[in-house]
């Protein structure tokens, strides 16, 4: 796959996608297979702990605010690992498709369009998941700062062995934060093919604005052999809108539920982090750990939201594209092709969190709202 390849070569480094050119019975595909199955249990057993530690060791809503936003993002992460590993065919499809007729660059001026936004999906990759990489190595480092009391763990859990020897105490201290870090790259990893796919739906966009444009521009008014090869090219348009929204459609369906649960626990604990960072003394490194994981947060959810925004504007833009093109030289049957794409762009493409939300500008400031509410419940109640 020539697109989105540094995507996809990150998420090998991290053992969730291997690499096709490996035979799956050689050493290095058996190896390949344990490195996965190691991160992806540690990961489970994480996410388990922390769960039993709710009901075993939390006893006021500091402890529950304190052991539930890194619990929450462990469930979030173990969906992401299980979409990537479970619909590893379905992705590579998609990306497939982008790569064929009638997605694909037909001449240099789509190459162009394409190529700007690869530009754009790799800077909001390396800005994005560079913040969230350098994020989790601070706050990582930052628990050694922490003055946490020998014979406790960084976070909250319930460990079903005794850890009170020092090698034993020792590995689980640095498993957990090993975990940690798992989980960002996972998160960066995922999220950047969200991001990714997003633009290149934006992209398509722009191409077929371009197409439907020269496409009118050449069309000639008295050469009825010409007048039919631009309504052939026309006809091509209507057919490639379609394709558009049949793929985006597609992509809809395979990440809806998980940016649904991905948004629903962004909602908690953005605000879960706010009221920690609040009940820390301001200067402290868990001040400065709290942060972090909050603009973290924010940042994910915020750029989900706003390229889903930009495709939809994007899509709704070529009714726009159209109209300011020379439409009045086409003939009645052409101009009555450009008037089906322009009706079924009325219905825009829009990416949904499960069933119930769309993802807009909007939605991200009514997740900020409903954040903001949790939060003075919890202040409320810890007075």
């Amino acid at each position: 796959m020539v697109l989105l390849r540094e995507n996809f070569v990150y998420l090998q480094t991290i053992g969730l996608w291997s690499p096709v050119t490996w035979p799956s019975d050689s050493w290095k595909s058996r190896a390949y297979r344990l490195y996965t199955t190691f991160l992806i249990t540690a990961t489970y057993w994480f996410g388990i702990t922390e769960s039993i530690s709710l009901f075993t060791i939390v006893n006021s809503i500091e402890d529950f605010s304190d052991s539930c936003f890194m619990l929450l993002t462990t469930i979030v992460v173990c969906f992401k690992v299980d979409t990537i590993l479970s619909k590893k065919s379905e992705i590579v499809a998609l990306i497939e498709a982008f790569e064929v007729y009638p997605h694909k660059p037909m001449n240099a001026d789509e190459e162009r369009i394409q190529t700007e936004f690869q530009a754009r999906i790799r800077l909001i990759s390396c800005i994005c998941g560079g913040f969230v990489e350098v994020s989790a190595w601070i706050m990582t480092i930052s628990v050694f700062f922490q003055e946490i009391p020998y014979g406790d763990l960084p976070y909250k859990a319930w460990i079903p062995y005794s850890y009170s020897k020092p090698g034993v105490y020792w590995f689980t201290f640095c498993l957990q934060l090993l975990v940690v870090v798992f989980l960002a790259n996972v998160a960066i990893g995922f999220d950047t093919i969200i991001y990714a796919l997003f633009l290149l739906i934006c992209s398509q966009f722009n191409i077929l604005l371009h197409r439907v444009t020269k496409a009118i521009d050449e069309f000639p008014t008295n050469n009825t052999s010409k007048i039919d090869i631009c309504e052939r090219k026309i006809i091509d348009c209507v057919v490639y809108h379609r394709a558009i929204f049949k793929i985006s459609a597609k992509i809809n369906l395979l990440f809806r539920r998980i940016i649904f649960v991905q948004y629903t626990a962004s909602t908690i604990v953005i605000c879960f982090s706010v009221f920690m960072i609040s009940q820390v003394p301001l200067l402290s490194t868990k001040a400065l750990f709290f942060f972090l994981y909050f603009i973290c947060m924010l940042t994910q959810i915020f750029v989900i939201c706003a390229l889903a925004d930009e495709v939809t504007v994007e899509c709704e833009n070529v009714i726009i594209g159209i109209y300011n093109t020379k439409w009045y030289h086409l003939t009645n049957r052409t101009k009555g092709y450009l008037v089906l794409m322009m009706v079924r762009t009325l219905r825009p493409v829009v990416f949904t969190s499960g069933h119930i939300i769309v993802l807009s500008l909007n939605s991200f400031s009514n997740l900020l709202k409903r954040s903001y509410s949790i939060y003075t419940v919890l202040q409320q109640n810890s007075k």
